[in-house]
């Protein structure tokens, strides 16, 4: 209905894919022989369970949500990150779910031209993101417009499926009868939230960001540095006009941005101040232009007051029963939309502080900032994709003029964890505070780091009245402080152990029941270290894993970088009698120094307190 802008398949260049390590295959051959089919062969198959039966899936994981013709799908992420994408069928229509893991990207298009299925593969990298190639015709595809680049289909556009990345648990809400791909045996993944793409985070500085040097040499234009790299947005993409809304700016702005492309007036819409989940739509209904404002998880309009969904169907009011139509949206990382869209315009929020944010559960450290007279400015929420392992709630905060981040966590122990995993944090109970300046690498690539004493981190950590404040703010915590993962490291150290490389894991990396993890170095060995909910899920997570050792709660899994056959891929599991896992998992003397953590009570007196 609204068209959309293919002017990047003229700049197409395929000298500048990357096709894998080893040779570049032979694009003339009639079955060319690529390194990502083999290792990142696409879903041709796929199989669902019912939400009821959906025991490997996280409240937290992130997915692709798609209602198609009366059916409800979610394709978790953590597992499309092996296969890039999924040819499906729904209700006998053939549909391709896309996602790539560097842009942070999901997309869905009817896989059909002239009446003919097609199906696709991943045969490489362009523009640091995924291209799909189809296997009727070898035509080059972008992944998340489904515009073809390259081939005998160039510059075909398939219909988009609308779609939404939003939590599992979100997905649910509004889906309970909703279906989920489940993860396939597949001897070269044997273990989807392991490998490639477990380190990739969405818009988190320092988790997932950097375009690798094989990424950066598929670039066709610069990358535009308006915004960092990973910034997540979404882009919407019409004849009228392109344009990238960041999740930030959208939250900032109340969650709702009613806006024009050229003739065409639309609306963004934000689910809620800690979803990822965005929308864009026509806002003429009945040809009546309609202004949108939030509503709690829902939006209004204000000439007839009627409800509306993230969907973008009314749900009561006068209009109860309309249908928005969506416009072309895509929620990605910012460098994804702007290698393709050089001449996308951006929209930046004119407020200054966050509208809508509920901040009650941040009462006890705002009291203690406006006492001891620090002034601070609540900039966003930061959604809940973003935050640590088991932190209730986060925002962005400007205090005395310096960015920083503002944690409630559920316990102490996971406040502890956290504080003491960041060089720069400062921690008063379950609350934790930590500097998050703008500028922190060398490059715009975000591959290299600024030494630590070049970047402006918050002089307040340091400053002893302010340190005061925060502190005071275990005298409002009673009850047991749970043994945290640097205890146990801890624990090692004292029984004279080298522990390095200490680093937290993203939330789709965690395995189901798990509460925190992290990755460390043991007299060099990599190991993932993580703690259950309780010792029966630590027990079957170790049953079914194996190569690992559980005290308690706690379970160490060896994680050996020649696991696989290409590390800097994380993929090709190698047989498990060819890898050389950590030696001190039969070491009498390693279990004996964790011994004590089966009685967490007790090391709660000897480690935690402080």
């Amino acid at each position: 209905m609204f068209g959309r802008r293919t002017e990047y398949v003229e700049r197409f260049h395929i000298e500048k894919m990357f096709f894998g390590p080893g040779p570049r295959p032979d694009l003339t051959s009639a079955r060319p022989r690529f390194f990502f089919l083999k290792y990142f062969p696409s879903l041709k198959n796929p199989q669902f369970v019912s939400a009821g039966e959906a025991s490997h899936m996280r409240e937290t994981d992130r997915i692709i949500g798609l209602s198609f013709n009366g059916v409800n799908r979610a394709y978790p992420l953590w597992i499309m990150d092996n296969y890039h994408s999924c040819n499906d069928v729904i209700d006998g229509v053939p549909v391709i779910v896309n996602h790539c893991e560097k842009c942070g990207s999901g997309a869905a298009f009817i896989a059909r031209h002239e009446g003919r299925r097609l199906t696709f593969e991943n045969p490489g990298i362009y523009n640091a993101g995924l291209t799909l190639r189809d296997d009727q015709t070898g035509s080059f595809w972008n992944h998340f417009e489904g515009v073809a680049l390259y081939g005998p289909l160039r510059g075909t556009v398939l219909e988009p499926v609308p779609c939404y990345q939003c939590t599992w648990g979100e997905w649910v809400a509004l889906h309970p009868e909703t279906e989920v791909l489940i993860y396939p045996d597949n001897p070269l993944h044997r273990d989807g939230r392991h490998g490639h793409g477990a380190a990739e985070d969405l818009g988190s500085r320092g988790l997932g960001t950097g375009l690798g040097p094989f990424f950066v040499r598929t670039l066709s234009v610069p990358l535009d540095t308006r915004i960092a790299e990973h910034i997540a947005v979404l882009g919407v993409n019409i004849a009228a006009g392109v344009k990238a809304y960041p999740m930030e700016d959208v939250q900032r702005h109340g969650g709702v941005v009613n806006d024009q492309l050229g003739e065409v007036p639309i609306v963004v819409f934000l689910r809620a101040p800690n979803s990822h989940m965005m929308a864009a739509y026509w806002r003429d209904v009945d040809g009546r232009v309609l202004q949108f404002d939030r509503l709690g998880s829902h939006f209004v309009d204000e000439q007839t007051h009627s409800l509306w969904t993230i969907e973008g169907r009314a749900v009561d009011g006068p209009l109860k029963g309309k249908v928005l139509t969506p416009v072309n949206f895509t929620f990605l990382k910012w460098h994804a939309w702007a290698l393709y869209h050089p001449e996308t315009e951006l929209f930046r929020s004119d407020c200054r502080e966050a509208r809508g944010v509920e901040l009650e559960s941040f009462r006890p450290v705002f009291q203690r900032l406006h006492r001891a007279g620090y002034a601070f400015q609540v900039v966003n929420e930061i959604a809940r994709i973003l935050l640590p392992h088991q932190a209730e709630r986060g925002i962005v905060i400007r205090l005395q003029g310096h960015r920083m981040n503002l944690y409630r966590f559920e316990t102490r122990g996971a406040a502890r964890d956290y504080e003491r995993l960041e060089r720069h944090a400062l921690r008063g109970g379950r609350y934790v505070l930590a500097s998050d300046p703008e500028e922190q690498f060398a490059d715009i690539y975000q591959n290299e780091p600024l030494p630590d004493d070049q970047i402006a981190w918050s002089p307040l950590l340091e400053d002893a009245a302010f340190r005061r404040a925060i502190a005071s703010l275990d005298d409002e915590v009673h009850g047991p402080v749970d043994v945290g993962l640097i205890d146990a490291l801890e624990k090692l150290k004292r029984a004279g152990y080298r522990v390095g490389a200490l680093a937290r894991l993203p939330l789709d990396s965690l395995p189901v029941g798990a509460l925190r993890g992290i990755a460390a170095t043991i007299e060099s060995d990599p190991f993932l270290i993580y703690k259950f909910q309780d010792a029966l899920l630590a027990e079957r997570f170790l049953q079914e894993k194996g190569h690992s050792v559980r005290i308690g709660r706690f379970v160490f899994r060896s994680d050996p970088r020649d696991q696989y056959e290409y590390p800097q891929f994380g993929t090709g599991s190698r047989p498990e009698d060819e890898v050389s896992w950590s030696s001190l998992l039969a070491d009498e003397r390693f279990l004996g120094a964790l011994q004590s953590l089966e009685d967490e009570a007790s090391l709660d007196r000897t480690v935690v307190k402080e």
